[in-house]
Parts: C-alpha cells; structure tokens; sequence
C-alpha cells in the first residue's frame, strides 16, 4: 500500500544563539528578513531551554538576559536552500550550519 506523495527537498538548519550578531543586529532577525526576501518557502524558530556548542559553555534560557540557544529551520527546494545559504555569506562564520536531504510528505 502506498503512502500519500513525497518529493525531495533540502532543510538547512542553523543553530545560534541569542546573543549572535551581524551588521549591528540581531542574527535571527537578519535570517528571517533574508528568508522572507528571497521568498523560502517559510522559516521557523526554536529556542531552547539549555544546550552547548564546540566551546563546551552552557548557554541556558534565563527570564532576564542570558543566551539561549536557538535553531532556525527551513525546508524548501533544494536549489532554493543551495542558493539561499551562499547568499548568507559571512555572516555564519561562527554558528553551526547543517544541510539536510528530506522527504516532504504532500498534503
């Protein structure tokens, strides 16, 4: 029995956190105005509660200050994450950046 329809897509996963900048401002902000310019087909924010990255420091969610952790997602074409994440350019020099085969399931 087959399953409902799938096509191949790319999801790019970033991972940051709230203290990480570009040009002056926030890194998040500047990713989601980028995404929102190039037309992905959507972008999405997760903060989390506490993780740690390669420099082995803690970074929690605090109710005041600190620096939570925070992933952003896009799935979309292929192509379109290709060209989306040489667009960024320099300003992920010093975040995590994954790039992912997956299947999207049509609805």
């Amino acid at each position: 029995m087959a399953g409902p329809p799938r096509h191949r897509a790319s999801q790019l996963t970033i991972h940051l956190n709230t203290h990480d900048h570009a040009h002056h401002h926030s890194l998040l902000i500047e990713l989601v105005q980028r995404a929102r310019r190039a037309r992905m087909a959507g972008a999405t924010v997760f903060e989390a509660v506490e993780g740690y990255g390669s420099s082995g420091s803690t970074q929690r969610h605090h109710l005041v200050g600190g620096s939570a952790p925070l992933t952003f997602v896009i799935v979309d074409d292929t192509e379109r994450v290709d060209r989306f994440l040489a667009e960024l350019g320099q300003i992920l020099d010093h975040v995590l950046v994954t790039v992912h085969d997956v299947d999207v399931v049509d609805r």
